[in-house]
């Protein structure tokens, strides 16, 4: 009860930030969406296997909240690690049509 309950999701990105809410010169950071993608999933999987096979009272708010958790992350790795022609989040001076790691106020290939 004393802990958010996602300290490392960014609601108004729809990302996750791999170190949670520390302090880093380049701001908080996001290296593999991957990984955070499929954690969300697992919780989705996890929550759906309990509501079938036990019934269990909280499995679908923990199915559900797998669900919006990653269909967020799937939606934040499209719009800021898939870098598309006219970008208004990446300036022209950004060559590259991926990000490697998205940092708070830097984008490294």
């Amino acid at each position: 009860p004393f802990f958010p309950v996602a300290r490392h999701k960014d609601w108004f990105l729809g990302t996750s930030w791999a170190g949670g809410l520390q302090r880093m010169a380049n701001g908080r950071n996001q290296e593999s969406t991957s990984e955070a993608v499929n954690s969300y999933y697992a919780l989705y999987a996890y929550g759906a296997s309990l509501q079938d096979k036990d019934g269990a009272p909280f499995a679908r708010n923990l199915r559900d909240f797998g669900r919006l958790l990653t269909a967020m992350e799937a939606h934040g790795a499209d719009v800021y690690w898939h870098v598309r022609r006219n970008s208004k989040i990446y300036g022209a001076d950004y060559k590259h049509r991926v990000v490697g790691i998205m940092w708070e106020h830097v984008a490294e290939f």
